[in-house]
């Protein structure tokens, strides 16, 4: 493979090397090109992306990969220390308000089934150990239906007041999900930044206490939707469902249309998901630590 590095450079990669892929690698689309840690490409079978911490590592290759790529790819992430549980080694390009904050371990690469397998196994074979720790769906939504069940309150865009709020969602979102974790002080900076935009919501009950969050990013024509959190104790009122499909209709009402992803192992979202009339269209996966190696 002839490789060619970028570090924080912007418009590096043509997505459409993995347009058949669009909606499974959306969030490869979006951040590809922005500044991210690094950008690896041959700019024809493979790209692989680090934004930042804590985000994961995202791969794409082509249904046809071989062998040898896979190999080269295995070989590729051990040189550039970005597989789980490594400490990617930084560059000089490294950002000056970053540059005294200790680089917290990758834990976890996005990428095709057919190349986490091949993972594993070089981990197992190398003492390496790896596993599958997330199973993702890739959803679309062609025609939004109203949820069966009615719930309380409304839906409304987030504002200054709701600040708190949606911290402790985020917070407690990440928890739940146990990827991109942050603390509760970055959290309170994303919800500071959200209050600014105009896709992030809340449903508020009969009372006005947010009970649930949901937002969207547009992208290549596409809102996808994400960050769906209801608090624990206001599950199964129909909140998140209800709140879900009011924001999906609002990104169709832009002429958009809505995907998302979701844990495969989590059947309650996904029925939750497929009811409102999201239809699945791809899957991919995580490749992490065991959990009892990241606990070790």
């Amino acid at each position: 493979m002839e490789l060619k590095k970028y570090e924080r450079k912007e418009q590096v990669v043509d997505t459409k090397l993995f347009a058949k892929d669009g909606l499974t690698f959306l969030v490869l689309e979006r951040i590809v090109n922005q500044k991210a840690r690094f950008v690896l490409t041959d700019h024809k079978r493979f790209v692989v992306c680090y934004s930042s911490p804590p985000h994961p590592v995202w791969i794409w290759t082509p249904d046809d990969i071989t062998e040898e790529e896979k190999e080269a790819l295995w070989q590729l992430c051990k040189k550039e220390h970005i597989l789980p549980g490594q400490v990617w080694a930084g560059s000089e390009q490294q950002a000056p308000d970053k540059a005294e904050e200790a680089e917290p371990p990758i834990f976890g690469i996005n990428m095709k089934y057919e190349l986490a397998d091949y993972f594993i196994r070089r981990g197992e074979e190398e003492g390496e150990p790896l596993s599958i720790s997330l199973r993702m769906l890739v959803y679309d939504c062609p025609t939004a239906h109203l949820p069966d069940k009615a719930a309380e309150g409304g839906f409304a865009l987030m504002t200054e007041r709701d600040v708190e709020d949606v911290a402790e969602f985020l917070y407690q979102f990440k928890q739940d999900i146990g990827i991109d974790l942050e603390d509760r002080k970055a959290c309170r900076n994303r919800a500071e930044r959200y209050k600014e935009r105009e896709n992030f919501f809340l449903w508020k009950d009969a009372c006005g206490k947010n009970v649930a969050m949901c937002g969207y990013n547009v992208n290549q024509g596409m809102g996808s939707v994400g960050e769906v959190y209801c608090r624990p104790e206001e599950r199964r009122k129909g909140y998140a469902q209800n709140l879900v499909y009011q924001v999906t209709k609002t990104v169709q009402e832009k002429g958009l249309l809505p995907v998302l992803y979701s844990d495969a192992d989590y059947q309650a979202s996904n029925r939750c998901y497929q009811k409102i009339g999201y239809q699945q269209r791809g899957e991919l996966c995580m490749v992490g630590m065991p959990a009892d190696k990241e606990k070790s």
